[in-house]
């Protein structure tokens, strides 16, 4: 008793581009507090997309966000992020603001769409697996120094 201790929250390397002039948020349940940490942190006239993919419709939250920044949730199969992702008008990406945080098979694809086929420019990309499928968190953490690993 009578000790002090710290605690934050969720927080991290990324935050929003202040001045973006769109945002586009792609993550899964893993990536849900870095989202609603940044949607929170964006200026109030923001504009964008996020794209969430969720298991399951009861794990949807209600987060704090600019009313110019669409929040869609992408319920079912992980993959249909990608689908979601290839179907965005990604042509002007100009003043494009990007996080990318999902499972690393599906990192890595989506770094192919958002990169090479959008074209857009890495350093416009905030972009990391933030977990990978049937593997525990050490043998994640050891992984990402290998080529298994390698998001780019």
């Amino acid at each position: 008793p009578g000790d002090l201790i710290a605690m934050n929250g969720a927080g991290g390397g990324w935050s929003p581009a202040a001045d973006a002039t769109s945002h586009l948020l792609i993550g899964d349940h893993a990536a849900l507090p870095a989202i609603a940490a940044g949607l929170e942190a964006m200026n109030p006239d923001a504009r964008g997309l996020a794209l969430i993919h969720l298991d399951h419709e009861e794990d949807r939250l209600e987060l704090e966000h600019p009313e110019g920044v669409e929040l869609r949730w992408v319920l079912g199969a992980r993959e249909q992020l990608l689908d979601e992702v290839a179907a965005l008008d990604l042509s002007d990406h100009e003043g494009l603001d990007v996080f990318c945080h999902v499972e690393r098979g599906i990192t890595k694809q989506l770094r192919r769409l958002l990169v090479k086929d959008a074209g857009i420019p890495r350093e416009q990309i905030s972009i990391s697996a933030y977990w990978a499928l049937g593997r525990i968190e050490d043998q994640f953490q050891a992984e990402k120094r290998e080529p298994i690993g390698a998001i780019d």
